[in-house]
């Protein structure tokens, strides 16, 4: 019934978000910190919540989606008695929108890991740790350019001895990185029209040597104060005839 009613809160947000568009970031790679949780479900099975760290890495692919992988550790009880929780998954990630507020689906395979050394026979000898499908939603929420928010519930299905079905929630922080900016001028290549020259965001990232709000690339006297009607280029005498074209510049 809570899984329900979730689905539900999430399919609102959704529909009063911002419009579906394709994802198209600055910046391709991620990598994030955060804490996990894990919740049986299994009406035989009394469990207690734990926490514990968890590692993400991702890609971004394009139109919307991304490939990485997971790693989460965790300590909680299982019909009293402590266990020791590992997962390890590859995931495929698909956001609806690239706004600071991100719905996203997820999906993808690994192992989860209940901490019981047991070994059964098979194609895959198992030590406890069970082969895992997991699927869930989540939102990636924008605080900077490269860091965001990232909460997510996945649900992981695994039906080998040892195992259980269950929920994992995780929340932690990514930090978002990867897009070139060859002159350092804090406007990703992708974006600068002067990629190799260092420039001014009001300019698309070319400069304006000259200072007269004509970007370089669009002045024919970068180095000369000069007016838009001119082109970039002074007109001394006020005659109507830029400088660089005037035989008499002075009267």
């Amino acid at each position: 019934m809570k899984n329900f009613i979730f689905l539900k809160i999430f399919l609102i947000v959704l529909m009063f978000s911002d419009n579906v568009i394709a994802q198209t970031p600055d910046n391709p790679w991620s990598i994030g910190f955060g804490i996990n949780t894990v919740q049986i479900i299994d009406e035989f099975v009394e469990s207690k919540y734990g926490f514990g760290p968890s590692l993400y890495l991702g890609s971004y692919l394009g139109a919307g989606f991304s490939i990485g992988a997971n790693y989460g550790v965790n300590k909680f009880e299982i019909d009293n008695i402590n266990a020791d929780y590992t997962s390890v998954d590859a995931f495929l990630k698909f956001n609806f929108s690239s706004r600071k507020f991100s719905p996203y689906l997820i999906g993808g395979y690994g192992l989860s890991d209940f901490g019981k050394k047991l070994t059964f026979e098979g194609v895959f000898k198992s030590l406890g740790a069970g082969r895992t499908i997991h699927g869930g939603l989540g939102f990636d929420i924008s605080i900077s350019n490269k860091i965001s928010l990232n909460i997510r519930s996945a649900y992981r299905w695994s039906e080998e001895k040892g195992t259980y079905k269950h929920l994992q929630h995780m929340v932690g922080l990514n930090y978002n990185f990867g897009q070139g900016d060859s002159d350092k001028d804090g406007i990703p290549d992708n974006k600068d029209a002067c990629p190799d020259e260092p420039g001014l965001k009001e300019f698309n990232g070319c400069p304006d040597t000259d200072g007269d709000k004509i970007p370089d690339n669009k002045d024919n006297c970068p180095e000369e104060f000069g007016t838009e009607i001119m082109n970039g280029c002074p007109d001394s005498d006020k005659d109507g005839v830029a400088d660089n074209e005037d035989e008499c510049p002075e009267q």
